[in-house]
């Protein structure tokens, strides 16, 4: 979706992640800023890997782009490894609820 002017809409930069009173934050350091409230986080099988794919976004955003650019021939020589699939793996991770 895209704004009245044609430019792209902005979201709120990463990383971010679910609180435990089940909202989606964005980290900034040691304050937070509230992206959305999670409704209905105990009455449904599937809310808590949704909120994991919600919090994920930003990360499956940014290594969609990275490997965009990569085939767009955007990088000069680069570790395709540290700097396309690591990065992407880790989202992948995020969003299914792998990390750490």
């Amino acid at each position: 979706r895209r704004k009245k002017g044609g430019g792209a809409m902005k979201h709120t930069k990463g990383p971010w992640r679910i609180s435990d009173d089940h909202f989606i934050v964005a980290d900034k350091g040691e304050k937070y800023q509230n992206i959305c409230r999670l409704n209905g986080m105990d009455r449904h099988e599937a809310s808590e890997a949704n909120a994991m794919l919600i919090a994920a976004s930003p990360d499956l955003l940014d290594a969609l782009k990275r490997y965009v650019e990569w085939q767009e021939g955007k990088f000069d020589a680069i570790d395709i490894e540290a700097e396309i699939l690591a990065p992407a793996k880790a989202a992948i991770a995020k969003a299914e609820g792998k990390e750490g």
